[in-house]
């Protein structure tokens, strides 16, 4: 039988050490993949969970078709925001001319107190 050649030998010794290193990469990648996959399996049940919780925060139901909805008592707080938003558009637009009265009362008073501090002060 021939003798392997000592180059050969290296050569073989060489690609082993590839083919081990590339396993070891192969591994860890796989070990990525794995975490990832946990990881993203916690994500999918805590973002079932939290469904679940506005569901019944907001106290949805399935309607006939399984689709949720908002009950009805919850969907009227609808009719109570708009007018709330109504208010709170009328006041935006009473606020400047609020905020001109309050200036002018403020500028009579400062211009009360000037003339009588000058009044008491003339003999």
């Amino acid at each position: 039988m021939a003798k392997p050649k000592p180059d050969r030998i290296a050569e073989l010794e060489d690609e082993l050490k590839q083919r081990d290193r590339r396993i070891a990469e192969l591994k860890r990648d796989l070990d990525k993949q794995s975490d990832l996959i946990v990881r993203q399996d916690e994500h999918l049940r805590d973002f079932g969970d939290t469904l679940d919780q506005w569901k019944q925060a907001f106290e949805m139901e399935p309607d006939e078709n399984g689709v949720w909805v908002w009950k009805h008592s919850f969907v009227e707080g609808d009719e109570w925001y708009e007018k709330y938003s109504a208010v709170v558009r009328d006041w935006n637009k009473f606020v400047g001319e609020y905020n001109a009265l309050v200036a002018l009362v403020d500028d009579r008073r400062l211009w009360m107190t000037r003339t009588s501090s000058t009044r008491s002060a003339t003999p």
